[in-house]
């Protein structure tokens, strides 16, 4: 091969060394809460015993937000699932949620905040853990988390 190819070959080399290439802040990402409506049905076998069936529910929600906050965070929406923030200033929050046919409901949550550097370009990241229901006017309500460790509360309303 030519000696100028190597030459060639070597300045695209230092050149691409010298590329700073962007931070990519992806471990960054916060942790969101999630409500999954589900309604809760009452069905009887031939023998007339009782057992209890989930089914999700798309409900309309009129809105959401955290009382004491001016944030609204759904307006007019027709969803079976809704994502929430986590607040990385205080340790509960009460949630408003208006729902066509059922009024307002509140949902209150506990949960421990743990502060993490990400790296010195990325900040800092809030993880949230140890979330629990304190208070909610549904009928039953259940904490899980997801793969990506997002806190899940399943919503259970009664079926007329």
């Amino acid at each position: 091969m030519p000696f100028h190819y190597y030459v060639y070959a070597l300045g695209l080399l230092l050149l691409s060394a010298c590329v700073e290439l962007p931070v990519v802040c992806s471990g960054a990402i916060e942790q969101q809460l999630r409500l999954q409506f589900q309604r809760l049905l009452v069905l009887q076998d031939i023998q007339g015993r009782d057992s209890l069936a989930v089914q999700d529910t798309a409900l309309v929600i009129r809105q959401i937000s955290i009382e004491q906050s001016d944030s609204l965070f759904y307006v007019q929406d027709t969803t079976s699932t809704a994502r929430l923030p986590l607040h990385p200033q205080r340790d509960t929050l009460l949630y408003s949620i208006d729902i066509e046919g059922m009024g307002l409901r509140k949902l209150q949550v506990r949960y421990r905040r743990i502060a993490e550097l990400v790296s010195p370009e990325c900040g800092v990241k809030m993880n949230y853990n140890e979330l629990s229901v304190l208070q909610n006017d549904f009928d039953s309500a259940y904490v899980s988390q997801d793969a990506n460790k997002n806190f899940v509360i399943r919503l259970f309303i009664r079926a007329n």
